[in-house]
């Protein structure tokens, strides 16, 4: 009744059901932004086209990828309101709030809504899983390293190859003494033909042995990384 009304009232004066008319395209057609590519995602939200949250979600990143995190930060706000379940929103504004703004609490909270409603299974998981278990080891936190030990294991459970996710965790594994454990998951990493991970790994396994009492193996080791032309005080 209300709207019958209201609509009644304005058409008695064509000057202002035309006004409203003009603004209300203007709106839908996104005329204030300058970008064709993100005028076209705005419109498709005003809209309401099929998943509006993805669209959000484009027009954030392409806000990022302009430099205007003010933007950026709302447009995934924005996105976040239509659809807080959203897990590829969560998992980007993460990584926004990570190395844009530096700020990894709000990380931390959105890696942890993202690892929530990730999907059960494939790629995205495993990388989700993986990146929150970066942030996490690395925050400060307490306990952060053990935490993470458990978000690597949950990547590693998805896509065993991923040797990122491998040294992180056996990182973990030495920072938390727990060096039989990194034994296993470091040992295969020394081996790899890739030398750039070789030289990574190598003070983390030696760091092992001489916990362990692997005397042996660790002048292996040492052996091998001098033959890779290798520095460091584990030499």
């Amino acid at each position: 009744v209300t709207e019958a009304f209201v609509y009644g009232e304005v058409r008695r004066d064509r000057g202002v059901e035309q006004a409203i008319r003009t603004r209300l395209n203007k709106w839908y057609e996104a005329r204030e932004i300058v970008d064709p590519g993100q005028r076209e995602l705005v419109q498709r939200v005003r809209r309401g086209e099929r998943n509006p949250e993805l669209a959000l979600l484009e027009v954030a990143k392409n806000y990022v990828a302009s430099g205007d995190p003010e933007q950026a930060e709302a447009y995934f706000h924005k996105g976040l309101e239509r659809n807080d379940r959203s897990w590829p929103i969560h998992r980007d504004l993460a990584e926004f709030y990570r190395k844009q703004r530096g700020d990894i609490a709000l990380a931390l909270d959105h890696y942890s809504s993202a690892a929530e409603f990730a999907p059960k299974k494939g790629r995205e998981r495993s990388l989700i899983f993986r990146e929150y278990g970066m942030v996490m080891r690395n925050s400060g936190l307490a306990d952060a390293r053990r935490k993470a030990i458990v978000l690597f294991q949950e990547a590693l459970s998805v896509n065993p190859e991923d040797i990122l996710c491998q040294h992180a965790l056996g990182d973990c594994f030495v920072k938390t003494q727990s060096f039989a454990e990194g034994v296993r998951i470091l040992e295969p990493l020394a081996k790899l033909d890739a030398l750039s991970t070789r030289e990574k790994t190598y003070p983390l396994l030696a760091e092992c042995y001489h916990r362990l009492g692997e005397i042996v193996k660790l002048e292996e080791l040492r052996e091998a990384a001098r033959q890779d032309g290798c520095i460091g005080d584990f030499l």
